[in-house]
């Protein structure tokens, strides 16, 4: 036996067969097959124990994924306790609104449970405490002869898990609203004292000549939701009856103003000759194609002959207001129009301070045009 393995030099005991430093059998062929082989042997070694670190780091990763779906508040089996939820309805006057359908919904927003209110109002909904829950009013009581259909939002619940919604009667039926879509008109004398009794129209850019009435109370106040009426957005009032001791020299049309959420109106007590603020005369001008749609754009000309006048243009609602402090006679008459459309050059309409003029205008897609009002 060597003293000196004859492949790297590596000192050998008189025992060994094989070379510890690079693994070179020595000796004679059986020695060299029957010889182990450590390397091979680390080899196994190292294999079995990469395979037990995978197989513990998969059952950590399974045991994980069962904690995060089953169970995140500790017992994995443990089931979600059920919970109470409350709704209550209420009027702008806190009376409660019976009889309105109450549809509780899952995270989804689908419904998942359906109650009716009782006469405070309320309802309450059990469910499990693992559902994320929010509510919605699938309908409301409303007058038979009312053609209005609101529509509800979806309402979130507060932490204590109740909620209230609100809405706002008109007499007819019921509907959502927000603080910024209320309105008060305050109707006064010349001596700044309230008027009760005054009787007003509300109405829209739709249809001035129709609308919905009240009258003001003891505070000469008239409060009033502009959204809650299926003839449109309320934008206009109209006093249209005074309690007897008073007058209007003339039934007067008053815009709202966009800017704050009152409007104060002076009407004439009799005892007294001084009228003050001077009566306001609204010329409301519409411009309609012959399919009945507002025309926007329009440049329209308005005089007190026919040579020359205030040029003005036609809003969104294909409408113009022109407001004057006594009655007047002017000339109307079209400048120009949008492209798309055509009008009759040489008409020209007449009306007093105060009065209406509707415009019909051709739309060139349209065929026909109608004779123009």
């Amino acid at each position: 036996m060597p003293n000196k393995c004859p492949k790297c030099k590596a000192v050998l005991q008189s025992e060994d067969f094989i070379c510890p430093e690079c693994g070179h059998i020595l000796g004679d062929p059986v020695h060299r097959v029957l010889a182990p082989r450590p390397n091979h042997a680390r080899r196994q070694h190292s294999t079995r124990l990469s395979f037990i670190c995978l197989a513990v780091s998969i059952l950590l990763f399974v045991i994980s994924v069962l904690l995060v779906c089953f169970g995140r508040q500790g017992n994995i089996f443990q089931r979600p306790e059920d919970v109470g939820y409350t709704v209550r309805v209420l009027t702008q006057d806190s009376d409660p609104v019976v009889g309105a359908v109450i549809q509780l919904l899952d995270a989804e927003a689908q419904p998942i449970q359906e109650q009716t209110t009782d006469d405070n109002g309320c309802v309450a909904f059990v469910v499990s405490s693992d559902i994320h829950v929010s509510a919605t009013i699938k309908s409301v009581p409303q007058d038979d002869a009312s053609s209005y259909t609101p529509e509800f939002g979806i309402y979130a619940f507060k932490e204590d898990r109740t909620l209230q919604i609100d809405l706002w009667y008109n007499g007819y039926t019921y509907a959502p609203y927000k603080p910024e879509d209320l309105f008060t008109v305050v109707v006064l004398d010349q001596y700044l004292r309230p008027v009760e009794g005054v009787g007003l129209l509300l109405s829209s850019n739709s249809n001035l000549d129709s609308g919905f009435s009240g009258y003001t109370d003891q505070d000469g106040s008239y409060r009033f939701c502009k959204i809650t009426h299926g003839s449109g957005y309320i934008d206009h009032v109209q006093i249209i009856s005074v309690p007897e001791g008073y007058f209007l020299s003339s039934s007067t049309i008053y815009t709202l103003p966009e800017n704050r959420n009152v409007l104060y109106v002076r009407v004439q007590k009799s005892d007294s000759l001084i009228i003050w603020p001077p009566t306001v005369y609204a010329t409301i001008i519409t411009v309609k194609d012959q399919f009945g749609e507002p025309v926007s754009g329009v440049i329209v000309r308005m005089g007190a002959t026919v040579t020359s006048g205030d040029r003005m243009t036609t809003d969104s609602n294909g409408k113009i207001i022109h407001n004057d402090t006594i009655k007047k006679q002017y000339y109307v008459w079209i400048v120009s129009v949008p492209e798309g459309y055509t009008f009759e050059t040489s008409k020209v309409y007449s009306v007093q301070s105060g009065g209406y003029v509707h415009i019909t205008i051709q739309r060139i897609d349209g065929g026909v045009m109608p004779a123009t009002e």
